[in-house]
């Protein structure tokens, strides 16, 4: 290898092989005493701690490896790999790995892992995060969380319905769900059961109690074996029978057989449409719009009041406490028969009689 000629050395310009002979004085290796500034960087193989790094300055502490850094300046303490990372200045404290991270600035501590992280400045783990600063991962209620290697994998688990296939769900208190008992809804008619031994057969239907059964559409059934039989009609209390559309029957043993018709009492009977019976076990009436009030038994059906059309039939006893004003008419009456009987009454504070015909 050409010795280093230079022009000091031999005062004169220097010729064509001395400039030949100094550029091969810079082939192979060179030991380099100080500092060695490169503005336009380095081709080949630079042997040290930083090799091939554009810029590597500054390290402080031990580095075992900085090299392919594109920047790597100023690390503090101890850096065991930081190679191929585009910046990864500013370490403070033990580093594992910074990788391939675009951006890794600003570690405070001991960090595991930042590799492959777009930004991933003040993370613990943050492997391939685009943006991971400070964060964690807390399992709600029925969720569980494993880390595998360096992949979290998130699993849910499902609570199993209480009671029956069709029973009503509730919070049990406990995380979970609970059947209610005998409180069922079928999805097949969108009706409710609630209760023991209730059947909801028409759509839309409600059957409440025990052994009570819901017929008709929008029907609704409560007590102890009664029978909503009429669309739209309401039966409750005990052993009632709501038959007619829109009826309702309360108490025990009524029944409401007229569309619109109420029965309420005991034993009574709402034959006609719009028709009202109560009191006890009263005599059937086709009158439309009747009020009725029965004064009869089982065996034995009576009316004290019917009332309809134009006529008001009392039977029994008729007690009046103040005046009471009647009209009668004048002339001859057109029955000749005897009167059946005669009614008492007074009128004006004077006894009179009033006859009536069979």
């Amino acid at each position: 290898m050409a010795n280093l000629i230079l022009r000091s050395s031999i005062n004169q310009p220097l010729s064509f092989a001395e400039l030949d002979g100094n550029f091969e004085y810079f082939t192979g290796s060179h030991a380099v005493t100080g500092s060695l500034t490169a503005t336009q960087g380095f081709i080949g193989d630079v042997t040290g701690t930083a090799s091939f790094a554009s810029t590597a300055s500054y390290y402080g502490g031990s580095v075992v490896s900085a090299s392919y850094a594109a920047t790597a300046s100023l690390l503090l303490g101890s850096v065991a790999s930081a190679s191929f990372a585009s910046t990864a200045s500013y370490y403070g404290g033990s580093v594992a790995s910074a990788s391939f991270a675009s951006t890794a600035s600003y570690y405070g501590g001991s960090v595991a892992s930042a590799s492959f992280a777009s930004t991933a400045s003040y993370a613990n783990v943050s492997t391939t995060a685009n943006t991971a600063s400070y964060v964690s991962l807390v399992a709600g209620p029925n969720i569980t969380i494993n880390q595998i290697g360096t992949s979290f994998v998130i699993t849910g688990s499902g609570v199993t319905p209480g009671g029956n296939s069709n029973s009503i769900q509730y919070n049990n208190g406990s995380g979970g769900f609970g059947g209610a008992v005998g409180f069922e809804y079928f999805s097949s008619n969108n009706s409710i059961k609630h209760g023991s031994g209730n059947i909801a057969v028409g759509n839309y239907s409600y059957a409440g109690g025990t052994n009570t059964v819901a017929f008709g559409l929008y029907s609704h059934t409560e007590g102890s074996n009664t029978i909503a039989q009429g669309n739209y009609s309401h039966a409750e209390g005990i052993s009632t029978t709501a038959m007619g559309d829109y009826s309702h029957a309360e108490g025990q043993l009524t029944i409401a057989l007229g569309t619109f018709s109420h029965a309420e009492g005991l034993g009574t009977l709402a034959s006609a449409s719009w028709q009202h019976a109560q009191g006890l076990y009263n005599i059937s009436s086709s009158v439309q719009g009747a009020f009725i009030v029965g004064n009869g038994t089982i065996l034995s059906p009576s009316n004290l009041i019917h009332a309809g059309g134009t006529t008001v039939e009392i039977s029994g006893s008729l007690a009046v406490t103040g005046s009471l004003e009647m009209t009668f008419n004048t002339g001859t009456p057109s029955n000749t028969l005897s009167p059946t009987g005669w009614y008492e009454a007074t009128l004006n504070g004077s006894l009179v009689y009033i006859p009536y015909y069979i």
